[in-house]
């Protein structure tokens, strides 16, 4: 059983220890925050461009050896 699941089952056993606010609260968090961690992406929202180029075309024509150069230099 995933985690995922276990605690979609959490979230619908009727026993009176798991219907409070405070355990719902954290299951739905742990629960959101799992799913979060799988489905992240990234947004890159900029009106500005250097040389007709928007940040995320910049981005994403970065290759692994610049990536690799700034890394070194940091």
């Amino acid at each position: 059983m995933s985690t995922e699941e276990c605690l979609k089952h959490y979230l619908k056993i009727s026993l009176p220890r798991f219907q409070h606010a405070d355990i719902i609260l954290v299951i739905s968090h742990m629960y959101f925050r799992k799913k979060s961690y799988q489905s992240a992406f990234l947004k890159c929202m900029s009106r500005s461009s250097v040389y007709g180029f928007s940040t995320a075309e910049r981005l994403s024509q970065i290759s692994d050896s610049e990536i690799l150069e700034i890394s070194k230099n940091s």
